[in-house]
Parts: C-alpha cells; sequence; structure tokens
C-alpha cells in the first residue's frame, strides 16, 4: 500500500523520529525521503505494521512517501503550491523511487503488480473497505498527471526488466596454430593419419585432449605401427 505522509517534509528521518516515540499508534515499512529518493526500511518487510487503520494492516506492506516542503496545506488534503518546479520534483523523485522498489517487493514475493488488489494506495483501500479514509496518494498525484493505474504500470514494466536476461553473443575464438616447438610433430603425425582435423578440418592444437580423442589417435597410432611392422617384415622375408 502506497501511502504519502499528509505534511509537507521531505525529510525522512524526521518522519522517523516523529514515529518512534512512546505511545505513537502508526508504523510503516519504509519511507521514501523526499530530497535524496533514498529509502528508509524501519520495519521487515513480512512483520505486520499499523500503516492503514484498516484490515489491509494483515495484508499488504506500507510505504510512505515524503512530501515536499514548497507546499502548505490549507484543509484537510487541500494544498496550495509555494514553487510548482520544486514541488514536481520532490514528487517525480518520490515516484520513480516507489516503482523502483514495488518492483523488487513484486520480485522477491512473485506478486502481479497488476493484478487487483496487489498494490493499492490508501484513499483506493478506503474505497474497498481495508483503510481508513484518507485521500493519499492520488490528493498530490492528480496535480501532476499521475495515477495509480500509471504507477502499477510502471512497476510491471520495471519488473519486466528486471526478469530479461539479455544473452551476449561470445565472442569468435580466435584459431591459435601450434607452438614452434611442436610444429614438427604436429605436421609428421597428421600426415600419418594419427591426428586428423574436425569437422571442420581444424586440428584445434591448443585444445585439451579428451579420453575420447586419446582413444582413438591411440588406435590409428596402432595401426600405423602394425603397418610399418609388416612392411619390415615383408623387406626381412
Amino acid at each position: 500500500m502506497l501511502h504519502s505522509v499528509g505534511v509537507a517534509q521531505p525529510s525522512a528521518a524526521r518522519h522517523i523520529l516523529n514515529f518512534d516515540r512512546s505511545g505513537f499508534k502508526a508504523a510503516v515499512h519504509a519511507f521514501i525521503d523526499g530530497k535524496t529518493g533514498d529509502i528508509w526500511q524501519t520495519l521487515p518487510w513480512t512483520m505486520r505494521a499499523w500503516h492503514c487503520g484498516g484490515a489491509a494492516n494483515d495484508t499488504h506492506i506500507g510505504v510512505e512517501m515524503c512530501e515536499p516542503d514548497t507546499i502548505l496545506y490549507t484543509s484537510g488534503a487541500s494544498w496550495i503550491e509555494v514553487n510548482r518546479e520544486k514541488t514536481e520534483e520532490v514528487v517525480s523523485r518520490t515516484f520513480d523511487t516507489a516503482v523502483e522498489l514495488f518492483a523488487d517487493l513484486c520480485d522477491l514475493y512473485d506478486l502481479d503488480p497488476l493484478a487487483d488488489g496487489v498494490i493499492i494506495s490508501h484513499s483506493e483501500g478506503y474505497r474497498r473497505g481495508v483503510a481508513s479514509n484518507h485521500a493519499d496518494v492520488e490528493h498530490i498525484w492528480r496535480e501532476f498527471g499521475l495515477t495509480m493505474d500509471g504507477f502499477r504500470r510502471a512497476v510491471a514494466a520495471r519488473l519486466n526488466a528486471k526478469k530479461v536476461v539479455v544473452k551476449v553473443p561470445e565472442a569468435p575464438k580466435q584459431k591459435l596454430g601450434p607452438h614452434e616447438w611442436a610444429e614438427e610433430a604436429m605436421r609428421r603425425i597428421t600426415e600419418l593419419g594419427i591426428m586428423k582435423g574436425d569437422e571442420n578440418g581444424d586440428l584445434r592444437p591448443r585444445d585439451n585432449l579428451t579420453r575420447e580423442e586419446f582413444a582413438v589417435m591411440t588406435m590409428r597410432h596402432h595401426d600405423v605401427l602394425m603397418r610399418e611392422i609388416a612392411e619390415l617384415w615383408k623387406l626381412i622375408k
């Protein structure tokens, strides 16, 4: 569940200090800093938190996005701007970080971000009857054309990009001839038919020798010796 803090304070550290005190009856799993985009995790993802005042506390991870200090709340969820450029900068930064975080969480727990109810805002939770009556995060986003449907699509795109395996073709191996000290021996056993090339005619002089190749070459060597012995026997007779 995605939240927005409802206070013109971009610092995650300040919010954590506010939460971390005796008697404070709320807890979330993480804050996204408005100035840096850093994620401050405050609870294990698997621990139940009190972040939405409803049944979604039992089912959803709660993440708070910090808000820019260039807005002024007038009443409830209504606000006015002091500096639109800086406001949009913070909103975009927290949006992008939230996309990355939610994609990582969906990957971690094998969740489909586009499936019904997997990713919701606090206000969507209220409309579903699983959260208290809050307007976040849309009360900030709508001013900049951002929507939860768009957010879910962005998370899905990010998740799919993480799962793409890019296969880099191997560079062709350079064919190396025999070392100088082995050239004569290679030439002679090739002429004798003891060593033959592969299907491409490549002798692969610097490759490792398998047991199969050793057996074949040994048999060829045996055949060569037998022929030479036979020729010598003829001469002796």
